[in-house]
């Protein structure tokens, strides 16, 4: 694989990173997802996560080993906060700071700046607390539903910037819009959850890329498609602290991308993970600190990559 394609993998990951999160306490906000607790007004979140690239995998899903003497690493400091705007409104906005360090075929690159954005609108479908020790009817089997749309906002350095390389890429560099689909439900001390994530990317002109004036044209990614489940069990100290371990697995798919409405065949791509994630919630429910590896496990037009993450969450009363 050549040093262009390889580039090409890389900035497809950029906005891919599956969210550390796990299934919520009592109603959003327990595991790492920017969802506030049912009957909190605000919260703030911080997480450092570093990305090691170890691979590829091809168009046709075989995978690859990077050349010897590879060394590929992004890190990213990520930044949140969430606000309740009526009973069964919430609004959150993201962002983040990338920083790229690599070593490919001879070239050497050590940049950062900053990564894309998202703003996003969540509705809770439910009224009260979902959580349950004992289920006494089927009532008690109800979750909780959080609606969401986001708008992803391309803040990042993308391919289409003027880069001194490749490697400076911190952003994909499209507008996206998305509907999101959040079920959580905890009958303790065990808790489920599914999440899935439907993304249409806005088509913007192109005139440059890597730093290289082209002729003209107009480009769309396509449409991605993430869906991710998660078991967790919970434990209860003395005091009340809570702490919780969360499995999940991520199914992440991207149809090909289309340059002047004609669809380009190196595009697309499909990743699966796994992951594992621990939290641990004071026993105010204010502070949670949380930690986690995710592993890609199989995929096409796709690095294999390995994430480990820490973060803290702050819930205001």
């Amino acid at each position: 694989m050549n040093l262009r394609r390889l580039l090409g993998l890389f900035a497809c990951f950029i906005l891919s990173t599956p969210n550390l999160w796990a299934a919520s306490c009592c109603g959003g906000g327990g595991g790492g997802a920017l969802v506030l607790p049912k009957m909190n007004e605000a919260m703030t979140s911080g997480t450092f996560s570093i990305e090691s690239y170890h691979g590829f995998w091809d168009q046709s899903g075989q995978f690859h080993n990077d050349p010897a003497g590879s060394d590929l690493n992004q890190t990213r400091a990520s930044f949140g906060a969430a606000y309740r705007l009526a009973p069964r409104w919430q609004a959150y906005g993201t962002g983040s700071w990338v920083k790229n360090k690599n070593r490919y075929e001879g070239v050497n690159s050590n940049t950062e700046g900053p990564g894309d954005a998202l703003l996003g609108l969540w509705y809770e479908g439910f009224d009260q607390v979902t959580c349950v020790w004992k289920v006494y009817s089927v009532a008690d089997l109800k979750p909780a539903i959080y609606w969401g749309l986001a708008v992803s906002l391309p803040t990042g350095i993308s391919p289409y910037d003027e880069v001194a390389n490749s490697f400076d890429i911190t952003g994909r560099g499209f507008y996206g819009v998305s509907g999101k689909l959040r079920i959580e439900k905890t009958i303790y001390p065990f808790s489920a959850g599914l999440a899935l994530d439907f993304t249409r990317h806005l088509e913007r002109p192109v005139n440059r890329e890597y730093g290289n004036w082209v002729e003209p044209y107009r480009k769309q990614l396509g449409d991605r498609l993430s869906a991710g489940f998660n078991l967790g069990y919970v434990w209860f100290f003395e005091n009340q602290d809570e702490f919780s371990l969360t499995w999940a697995i991520t199914d992440l798919n991207e149809n090909q991308a289309q340059i002047n409405q004609v669809e380009d065949p190196t595009t697309g791509m499909h990743l699966k993970s796994q992951g594992l994630s621990a939290s641990l919630g004071k026993a105010e429910r204010d502070w949670i600190f949380k930690a986690g590896i995710d592993q890609g496990t199989s995929g096409t037009n796709f690095p294999k990559t390995q994430t480990i993450s820490i973060g803290v969450t702050y819930v205001f009363p």
